[in-house]
Parts: C-alpha cells; sequence; structure tokens
C-alpha cells in the first residue's frame, strides 16, 4: 500500500486535531477550577466586608450616643457595647473579635477559608472615628497537599 501526499498530510491534520483537542480540554478544566478558586475567594472577601460594615453601624450607633462626652466616653462607650457588636456582626463563616485601645477600636473578620480583614478606627476628640487601616489579606495555606509532580526514585 502506497501511501500518497494527500493521505499523509490528512493523517498529519488529525493526529493535530487530537492533540489540540486534548489540550483544549486540559486548559478548560483548569480554568474552571481557577474560576471556581477565585469566586469562592471573592464570595470570602464580600462576607468579610459585611460583617465589617455591619459592626461599623454599631459603632456608629454607639458613638452617636456619647457624642457630647469627648474621645475618653465615645471609646468607653464603643467598649461596653463590643460584645453586642461582635455578635451582630457575626456572619456565616465569618468569626469577629474587636478590642478598645486608647486612641480607638481594632477590629479583625476572620473567614473559614482564610480571608482577614483588619480594621483600624481613630476616634477624634469630637467622638467621630475615622477609619485607619481597612486591609483584606489571604492567609498561605502550605500544607502539602498538593499534585505530586514526580514520584519515582532518582538515579
Amino acid at each position: 500500500m502506497r501511501i500518497g501526499p494527500i493521505s499523509l498530510f490528512t493523517l498529519v491534520a488529525v493526529v493535530c486535531l487530537a492533540v489540540m483537542s486534548v489540550l483544549v480540554v486540559t486548559t478548560s478544566r483548569a480554568m474552571y477550577t481557577m474560576a471556581q478558586l477565585q469566586a469562592s475567594s471573592t464570595t470570602d472577601g464580600y462576607a468579610a466586608e459585611s460583617a465589617a460594615q455591619e459592626f461599623l453601624s454599631g459603632v456608629d450607633a454607639a458613638l452617636a450616643s456619647s457624642h457630647a462626652g469627648g474621645k475618653s466616653a465615645a471609646i468607653s462607650a464603643v467598649g461596653s457595647a463590643l460584645p453586642s457588636l461582635e455578635s451582630k456582626a457575626q456572619a456565616e463563616g465569618v468569626t469577629t473579635s474587636a478590642e478598645t485601645t486608647t486612641d480607638g477600636i481594632t477590629a479583625t473578620f476572620s473567614t473559614s477559608e482564610g480571608r482577614k480583614l483588619e480594621v483600624v478606627l481613630s476616634v477624634g476628640d469630637d467622638a467621630r472615628y475615622k477609619i485607619s487601616k481597612w486591609k483584606l489579606t489571604a492567609e498561605q495555606n502550605d500544607d502539602g497537599t498538593g499534585e505530586t509532580l514526580w514520584s519515582g526514585t532518582s538515579n
């Protein structure tokens, strides 16, 4: 049997198309996985942001009730309201911890997936707050459960 140039070209084209289809499927699966991870990360970030906004609304209310007392009265009013503010700001999968300092309030909102929002509020003499820090970070989780690239022995 003789293979002509058209048959040889067709064979090469079919092999190239098969390789390309395998690459497309592999790439699309990887892109889908990355999209799912990004969606999960974004959802966690929004949950922490939502809990922080809920916390800030409670801080606003506590500061408004002690507006005439000055900075120390405002911070003590927020300090006495912190347990209820923390429980009010609890969102699904978000833990809240807050404390008062001599200058204001520090709060941390942590998600179950390792996202952490740190909020620092500075309280002025007029019993109003200013957001000094609003930082969302992600905890690196290198537990070694990833794919094994080489399981053989080296010579």
